[in-house]
C-alpha cells in the first residue's frame, strides 16, 4: 500500500513520533496542568467523601435518577450499563484489535491491545486503593465491590476517549469522525447515568470515575506517542542508512511493510521490503519461517511472475495491462528489493471510480484463483494500491501482502485447505487458474494474441514452480495439519476418487498379471505350455471375480498412499464380507459361502499392512 508520498527520506510515522517526543513547553505545561488539576480534584473528592459519605447531593441524585419512569427506561439503561461493563469492553477491544490486524494496521492493533490492559490496570488499582481508602458502600448493597470511583465511568472515558483520539490523529474522514464524537459523548454520559439508575454508584462515584478516566486517557495518549517511535514495533528508517539514502529527485513512498523509491528519471519504482518486528512475528507464527520477501529469493521470483499473470488477466478483461510489472529483483542497503515500472499519475482517491475498478478486478482475479486482499474493496486501504493516470486508467502498483491471515478469498477456503495454504499469504490456486484459462482460452487468446498467450502460460508455470520452491522451504505446520485433516474428512472426494480408481479394475488386473506371465516366460521361469494354462485359468469366471478385486486393491494402493490405503482396503474387504454374508444367510446352502475364498477376516488383517495386500 502507498498511503502518501514525501520528498524526505523519513516516513510520516517517524515524523509524528518526533513531534510527540519533542513536546513544546506550552504543551507540556498544559498537559501537566490538566493532570495535576484532575489528580488533586480526585484526591480532594475522595478525602471529602471519607468524612461525608452520604451527602444530600448523592442521595438526592440517586433518588431522582432511579425514579425515572419513562417508557423503556429499565431496558434502555440496563442495556447501556451492560454495553460498557468489563466483559463487553474487552470484547469490543478484541474486535478492534482483530480488525486493525486484518486491515494491515499491526502497530495500531498492538497499541489498542496495550491500551485495554492499561485501562484494566487503572480500574483494578483504583478499586484496591481509592476504593478501600474512601470505604464507602454502594446505594444498593446487592452490588458487590467498592463504590468509589465508578469503573464504568473510568473505562468509558479512557478507552472510548482514546478511540476518539486515534480517529482525530489518523485524520478520519469527517463523515465518520462527527458520528464518532457523538457516540463517545453519549456513551460517556449514558454510562454514568445508567450506573446511578441501577443504584450501583453514587453521583460522586461517577464524577470520580470521570476524573480518573481523564488521567488514564492522558497516560494512554502519551504512551501511544512514545510507542510510535520504539524500534521493536517500527521499521528502521532506511533514509538514514547511507546505502539507502535516495539521490536527488527521488521521492519516497511509504507503506507499513516496505519503502518505495520513486525515480522519475529512471522510470522505476524500487520497493525495499523492510517489515517491522510484529509483521515478521505474525508470519513466523503462521508458517514457522522468516518473512518471505525478506529472506526467500523464490518468493520474490514468485511475486514477479504473479504480477505478470495478473497483468495478462487485466489485459484480457480491460483491454490493457493494468499491473505495474516487476523488471528486476535486487538488494539495497542489505535489504531485498523489487524494481517495477514507475506508473506516472496520482494516488487514486477512494471514490466511486476506484471502488468500481477494485470490485471488477477483485472478481476477475478471485475467479482465476489469485490473491485479492490488496485490491479487495472491503480493505479500507485498497485504493492506495492504485495509481490513476492522466488518461483515467487505474493501475495496480502494489500486489504483495504484508500480513498472513486465516481468511482466504470468498469461496476459496476449501481449496486453500485442500492445497495446504491455510493460513494464506499471497497464495495462488493454480488448479483454479488453469481451469479458468481452459474455460476462457478462446477469449483470452483473442484478447492477448498467440504470442502473449504463450507468455501468459509460461508465467503461470514459472509462478507455480517458484511458489512451490518458496513454500516447500517452510515448515508450515498448521497448513500441513489442516491439509491432512481436510483430506481425511473429505469423504465425498475419497468416494469419487475411489470410484474412479477402481473403474475397469478387472481389466487393469488382467493386464498386470498378463505382463507378469510374459516376464516369467522371457526369464524362463515357466514353459510356453504352462503360460497358456495359466492364461486359460485367468479367463474363468472365478478368476475374473478375483481379478476385479485385485485391480481394485492395485488402484486403491496407487491412489491412496499410507495411511489412507491401509484404512480404505480393509473397509473394501469388510463391505464384501458383509454383503456376501447377508446374501448367504438369505439364500442358504454351503455354495453361497464361496465369497470367503476372496474376502475373509484374515484378508482384512493382511490388507491393513502396507505392501501385504497382494499376499491376501
Amino acid at each position: 500500500m502507498i498511503p502518501r508520498t514525501d520528498t524526505h527520506a523519513s516516513n510520516a510515522r517517524y515524523e509524528l513520533a518526533q513531534q510527540f517526543t519533542g513536546i513544546s513547553l506550552r504543551r507540556a505545561v498544559l498537559t501537566a496542568l490538566i493532570l495535576a488539576t484532575s489528580g488533586v480534584s480526585l484526591l480532594v473528592l475522595g478525602w471529602w467523601l471519607r468524612s461525608h459519605p452520604f451527602e444530600g447531593f448523592d442521595t438526592n441524585g440517586v433518588e431522582t435518577i432511579s425514579a425515572w419512569s419513562w417508557p423503556g427506561a429499565d431496558a434502555t439503561l440496563d442495556t447501556i450499563a451492560a454495553l460498557f461493563n468489563a466483559q463487553a469492553s474487552a470484547l469490543v477491544g478484541l474486535m478492534m484489535v482483530a480488525i486493525l490486524f486484518v486491515s494491515g494496521h499491526a502497530r495500531l492493533a498492538v497499541g489498542v491491545a496495550i491500551a485495554g490492559v492499561i485501562v484494566a490496570a487503572f480500574a483494578i488499582t483504583a478499586d484496591h486503593t481509592l476504593g478501600e481508602w474512601v470505604g464507602r458502600s454502594r446505594p444498593d448493597p446487592a452490588h458487590p465491590g467498592a463504590s468509589f470511583p465508578s469503573g464504568h465511568a473510568l473505562g468509558t472515558v479512557a478507552f472510548y476517549g482514546f478511540a476518539l483520539y486515534l480517529g482525530v490523529t489518523h485524520k478520519l474522514r469527517r463523515l465518520f469522525l462527527v458520528p464518532l464524537f457523538a457516540i463517545v459523548a453519549i456513551a460517556i454520559g449514558a454510562a454514568g447515568l445508567s450506573r446511578i439508575y441501577q443504584e450501583a454508584h453514587w453521583p460522586t462515584d461517577v464524577i470520580g470515575g470521570y476524573l480518573l478516566g481523564l488521567i488514564a486517557l492522558f497516560v494512554l495518549i502519551h504512551f501511544h506517542r512514545w510507542m510510535e517511535s520504539i524500534r521493536w514495533l517500527a521499521r528502521p528508517i532506511l533514509g538514514r542508512d547511507v546505502a539507502a539514502v535516495p539521490m536527488k529527485g527521488v521521492k519516497i513512498a511509504d507503506s507499513y511493510g516496505s519503502v518505495v523509491m520513486l525515480d522519475r528519471e529512471a522510470g522505476t519504482a524500487t520497493k525495499i521490503f523492510n517489515p517491522p518486528f510484529i509483521i515478521r512475528l505474525i508470519y513466523w507464527m503462521a508458517f514457522q519461517a522468516k518473512f518471505p520477501y525478506d529472506a526467500n529469493p523464490s518468493a520474490l521470483r514468485a511475486a514477479k511472475h504473479r504480477r505478470d499473470v495478473a497483468g495478462y488477466l487485466t489485459e484480457f478483461r480491460f483491454g490493457k495491462n493494468l499491473v505495474a510489472p516487476i523488471i528486476d529483483i535486487g538488494c539495497i542497503g542489505g535489504r531485498p528489493t523489487i524494481v517495477s515500472t514507475l506508473i506516472v499519475g496520482e494516488e487514486a482517491p477512494n471514490d466511486e471510480a476506484a471502488r468500481e475498478f477494485l470490485t471488477e478486478a477483485t472478481m476477475l482475479l478471485a475467479s482465476a484463483g489469485l490473491p485479492i486482499w490488496q485490491l479487495n474493496p472491503s480493505n479500507p486501504h485498497a485504493h492506495t494500491n492504485l495509481i490513476r493516470t492522466p488518461d483515467g486508467d487505474q493501475f495496480i502498483v502494489d500486489f504483495e501482502s504484508a500480513v498472513a491471515t486465516p481468511f482466504p478469498a470468498r469461496n476459496q477456503i476449501l481449496s486453500a485447505a485442500r492445497r495446504g495454504n491455510l493460513p494464506v499469504f499471497d497464495d495462488v490456486d493454480f488448479d483454479r487458474l488453469r481451469a479458468f484459462v481452459q474455460v476462457n482460452e478462446e477469449e483470452i487468446r483473442a484478447a492477448l494474441g498467440s504470442e502473449k498467450f504463450v507468455a501468459f502460460q509460461e508465467s503461470i508455470v514459472e509462478a507455480e514452480a517458484c511458489t512451490q520452491g518458496w513454500q516447500g522451504a517452510e515448515l508450515r505446520i498448521a497448513s500441513r495439519v489442516i491439509q491432512i485433516v481436510y483430506k481425511f474428512f473429505n469423504w465425498k472426494a475419497i468416494f469419487v476418487k475411489s470410484r474412479d480408481a477402481v473403474k475397469d479394475s478387472d481389466i487393469k488386473a488382467e493386464a498386470f498379471l498378463a505382463k507378469g506371465l510374459e516376464t516369467w516366460l522371457e526369464e524362463g521361469r515357466i514353459t510356453p505350455e504352462r503360460a497358456e494354462e495359466l492364461k486359460a485359468e485367468l479367463r474363468t469366471d472365478e478368476a475374473h471375480e478375483a481379478m476385479r478385486h485385485l485391480g481394485a486393491n492395485l488402484a486403491i494402493t496407487a491412489v491412496f498412499r499410507f495411511p489412507f490405503g491401509s484404512i480404505i482396503r480393509p473397509f473394501w474387504t469388510l463391505y464384501f464380507i458383509g454383503r456376501g454374508t447377508y446374501r448367504a444367510l438369505r439364500g442358504g446352502g454351503k455354495k453361497c459361502w464361496g465369497f470367503l475364498k476372496l474376502h475373509n477376516p484374515l484378508v482384512v488383517l493382511i490388507s491393513i499392512v502396507p505392501g501385504c495386500w497382494t499376499s491376501a
